[in-house]
């Protein structure tokens, strides 16, 4: 049962992940064209995707409950799900937030802002997209590397 736990994982992991941590940088290109409608779409997604990542972690503690021995108590499994809880945080609140807000800014100036404002806008999405990364990247080290 454990090792199907853990295919199981694993798969959902691959499926997930990858949208979930690449597809808001997507956004830049939506924001750069100044398609709020595509901008508020890609904002969703973000969403939906980053809350699958919790069928991955529930099917994850299930595998490491039917596990031989106990790893919530291992400094690397506090640490990744200390990172998780900031990703999710992150791609389910922030990120959409800072997306719609684009968005809302791209229709309600309709399409004309100043180099300032894109410019903080564009380090706003880049910003969040690439921490969101980075926490994916970081709990998938230490989930396979297991220190």
């Amino acid at each position: 049962m454990h090792t199907l736990l853990v295919v199981l994982h694993v798969l959902v992991v691959v499926i997930v992940i990858g949208p979930a941590m690449l597809y808001p940088f997507t956004a830049l290109k939506a924001f750069e064209g100044q398609k709020a409608d595509e901008l508020s779409q890609i904002g969703r997604w973000t969403m939906i995707f980053n809350g699958l990542t919790l069928v991955a972690a529930l099917v994850g503690v299930f595998a490491a409950l039917t596990a031989d021995t106990n790893i919530f108590g291992e400094v690397w499994m506090i640490i990744a799900s200390t990172l998780y809880v900031l990703a999710l945080i992150n791609g389910i609140g922030l990120l959409p937030m800072i997306m719609a807000n684009a968005a809302k800014t791209l229709r309600n100036g309709e399409g004309q802002m100043d180099a300032d404002r894109i410019s903080q806008k564009k380090g706003q999405i880049m910003g969040f997209a690439a921490a969101n990364a980075v926490f994916y990247i970081l709990i998938t080290v230490l989930m396979t590397w297991q220190p």
